[in-house]
Formats: structure tokens, C-alpha cells, sequence
């Protein structure tokens, strides 16, 4: 297994990272294509914001594929290259037998009334709710009979994922040690002990086959404490957030799960849960600058394999407001050409509220691509925007050589999960009584960091 870590060689620092990023300017949608060819960013001083957009135009060169990730690309009809760019969630404990209530919301959200027919189908990936499983023997089982349902459809491995960003965010509580949020470590603001319990996060989860963690939160935290990410994210401070996700993507990819930042370009300042509806977030082109864009650039420095793209209007950002989802000023031009981000963009869900302001899950699905992004999150009606897909290949409005630069990108981060040939993956060992104890140990440290800090863990 290829642990997701980048070159040392090729590592931008977080320093250079955020200057290649003021090359950039604010406002304006003409991002060019991801695709495209561009100048290169030049790399200035953090305090100069170059004129031009020059950066907006670079698109980062994707590595050659590897002898396996061509050949599984060759193998794809385009329907299946398609599937692989969408990561759904589902209704049920079970991945071939769910109940009636949940095979018939299973059929309303994915076209098919088991997980596991969607999966032979050849979707790219599940993510993991409470309802599906919420102790660690529960999520073992069933990460292992999702594989099997990939190896039985003779697909790739499926990307595993679940949201756990420690205390109240945690799908899995019983059998495996949750360590405290986001906000208690940002308080404490140790990098090494954050490194660490995202280490031992990611090793219990990796344990029970889960290969993605939704996190972390790179989002800055309002002054006011207003903003619907307050609780989740690192501080209020932009230098304190960008350490501790550096230190949280080093920690979680160490341990060979691939981490999803989030929520790109940056929701601290929304008011507005996108849960509910699409938030337009005041953020100025200066603070984005300062504040909001350098834990993202020390994501990518420190070797992220995801940027998952939140739901938002950032007029400061694309001067004609177009959702952050489906901006392709801010996936294609901010993301891709300003921080030279080359893995994969993910969406934030599509089952939010938010993206019922941009259309149908079709539209939203089609106007994400086109902006760059690679994976669906969590599609609530998984067959219209795959359909929506198709037709766009066959009219012309995308093409399929755009649809094989994402699948290879996702195949891509398969194979260094160890997961692209599904026959292959071992089954999950679960969590060890001895590494348990080493975890509770760690959890006892975290503790007294908080008492040491007058923290209430």
C-alpha cells in the first residue's frame, strides 16, 4: 500500500503555498477550463497581491497514470466511468438485504434498493452514517461486505468514508476511542498531540475499513462566533487552523486514510447552514487572502488527497456569484491553477438544501464537473444527475476525455489506498486490545493538555 504522502522534494511549504496563491485576484468567473494549458504562478511575497490572474489560468499537469489505473480506465464502458465519480450515501445496516422503509428510500435516492446493486453497478464510493453502523464490529462487517459487493461486480474497490472530526462529530462511539473535537485541540494548540490523535484516529478507522475521513475542518472560525462552523473548527486565529490541519492531514494520511479538507474556499464566516439553504458569505477578497486560504494551501503542501468543495456564494471570490460547487473560478481557478491542487475535488453533499438553488441534482451534478470537481458527495437522486451526465456527453457539452481526467484521478487515489483491485483487499482486522490501550493512553494526555490549559474537554 502507497502511503498518501507527497514527494518530499516536490512539498510546498505553507509559506510558499500561500504565495503562490496571491497570485491571484478576486472577483471575475473566467476561470479557464481545468484542462486548459496556462502560465505557471509565480511565486511572490505575501504581501503583494499580483494585478494579473495569471494563476487562475495554470491547470497542474496530472502524473501519468500507472500501468493499473490505465488498464482499469481502458476496462470502463463511459456509464461506469461515470458511476465511479459519485460516493452516495444509503438507508439500512445491510448491504444486500435492507429492510422495506429502507430499500424504498434506497430506490427514491440511487435508482436501486440495495447499496450492493448500486455498487455492482459500479459507483465509486459510500459514505458511512450512524444509520448504517455506529459501533466499530457493526462498521467492520460492513465495510467488508461493501468490498466484496465491488469484487463480486468486478469493479475497483469502493472509497469508504465517513465524517469524524472527533467529539460530537463521530459516527462510530462504541468499540473504538473518540478523541475530543477540533476546537478543544485548536484551544490546547499542540500540532504534534493533534498530529497524534489524528494518527490514532485514522489507524481505529483504517482498522475497520473505512479509507476516507470527511475532515478536517479548515474553515477559520468567526470572531462573534456566529458562524455555523464555530464548534468544529480549529480557532478564530488563521495561523492556528493552518497549523493543526497540516498536523490532522499528516497525522490521518500516515496512517493510510485518505483525507477530505474541508470546506473549500473557506465557510467561517457563513451564517447560513448550507443544510438548510445557500449561504452568502462576506468574506473579502483581503481576509480570504490573510485568513481563510492558508490552511487550504498547507493542505495541499502537506499532501491532502481530497479538497472537498463547500456550498456557498462568495461574491468576493466569483464576481457573479455562482455557487462555490459549481464555480469554476473558484474549483477551476482558485483550487486547480492558484494552490496547483492535483488530487481529488469532491463536493460537499448533494442531499443539502443548498444545492436546491442551483437546480435539479442534474444540473448541480453537470455544473460541478464543468467546474472542475471530480466526485459527487451523497447525491439524492443518484440516477438524475448521472443521467444528466450522459446526455452531456452526448450532445457535446462534456467530454468524455473530461470525464477519464477525474476517473483517473479517483482511480489514482484507489490504488494508493490499496483498494483499485477489489478482489485483493484484505478483510479489516479490527481494532486490537493492545493498540486500544495505547489509544486510552493518548485520550488520558489530551485530558490533562486541557487541564493544563484550563480547557473543558
Amino acid at each position: 500500500m502507497t502511503r498518501l504522502r507527497t514527494d518530499p522534494g516536490r512539498l510546498l511549504t505553507g509559506f510558499v503555498a500561500f504565495a503562490l496563491m496571491t497570485g491571484c485576484t478576486g472577483g471575475g468567473s473566467e476561470a479557464a477550463a481545468p484542462e486548459s494549458t496556462g502560465v505557471a504562478p509565480t511565486t511572490i511575497g505575501t504581501n503583494e497581491v499580483q494585478a494579473d490572474r495569471a494563476c487562475r489560468a495554470h491547470s497542474p499537469s496530472s502524473p501519468a497514470p500507472s500501468a493499473a489505473v490505465a488498464a482499469a480506465l481502458a476496462d470502463m464502458a463511459l456509464e461506469q466511468k461515470v458511476a465511479q465519480l459519485f460516493v452516495v450515501g444509503f438507508h439500512g445496516t445491510s448491504v444486500d438485504e435492507p429492510g422495506e422503509i429502507e430499500a424504498t428510500y434506497n430506490d427514491l435516492a440511487l435508482g436501486f434498493p440495495s447499496i450492493a446493486e448500486a455498487i455492482r453497478y459500479g459507483i465509486g464510493g459510500v459514505v458511512i452514517f450512524s444509520r448504517n453502523a455506529d459501533e466499530a464490529t457493526a462498521m467492520t462487517r460492513l465495510t467488508t461486505d461493501l468490498q466484496s459487493a465491488a469484487a463480486s461486480g468486478d469493479h475497483p474497490g469502493v472509497l469508504i468514508a465517513i465524517d469524524h472530526e472527533g467529539g460530537d462529530v463521530a459516527r462510530i462511539k462504541d468499540g473504538m476511542v473518540v478523541f475530543p473535537g477540533q476546537a478543544v485541540l485548536g484551544a490546547i494548540n499542540d500540532a504534534t498531540l493533534t498530529e497524534s490523535v489524528a494518527s490514532a484516529t485514522a489507524e481505529q478507522l483504517n482498522s475497520m475499513g473505512v479509507n476516507v475521513v470527511l475532515g478536517p475542518v479548515a474553515d477559520v472560525a468567526r470572531e462573534d462566533h456566529t458562524g455555523v462552523l464555530d464548534t468544529r473548527s480549529f480557532s478564530i486565529d488563521a495561523e492556528t487552523v493552518t497549523d493543526h490541519v497540516g498536523a490532522t492531514v499528516r497525522g490521518t494520511q500516515n496512517s493510510d486514510i485518505g483525507a477530505a479538507v474541508k470546506h473549500f474556499p473557506g465557510m467561517g464566516d457563513a451564517t447560513t447552514d448550507p443544510h438548510a439553504a445557500m449561504p452568502v458569505v462576506s468574506t473579502t477578497w483581503a481576509d480570504w487572502i490573510e485568513s481563510h486560504a492558508p490552511p487550504f494551501a498547507e493542505a495541499v503542501a502537506a499532501g491532502a488527497a481530497i479538497i472537498l468543495v463547500g456550498h456557498g456564494r462568495f461574491p468576493e471570490l466569483d464576481s457573479t456569484s455562482t455557487p462555490s460547487t459549481v464555480s469554476a473560478a473558484i474549483v477551476g481557478g482558485e483550487l486547480r491553477g492558484c494552490l496547483g491542487f492535483e488530487g481529488v475535488v469532491m463536493t460537499d453533499a448533494f442531499e443539502m438544501g443548498a444545492v436546491g438553488s442551483i437546480g435539479t441534482q442534474g444540473d448541480a451534478a453537470l455544473g460541478a464537473l464543468l467546474a472542475g470537481a471530480d466526485v459527487i458527495l451523497a447525491p439524492s437522486d443518484l440516477a438524475a444527475a448521472h443521467a444528466a451526465i450522459m446526455a452531456a456527453v452526448a450532445d457535446g457539452r462534456l467530454t468524455e476525455a473530461r470525464i477519464d481526467i477525474s476517473v483517473q484521478r479517483v482511480l489514482t487515489l484507489k490504488e494508493h489506498l490499496g483498494i483499485l483491485d477489489a478482489s485483493a483487499i484484505p478483510a479489516p482486522p479490527g481494532i486490537g486490545e493492545d493498540a486500544t490501550a495505547a489509544y486510552r493512553e493518548l485520550a488520558a494526555s489530551v485530558t490533562e493538555a486541557c487541564k493544563a490549559a484550563g480547557i473543558d474537554c
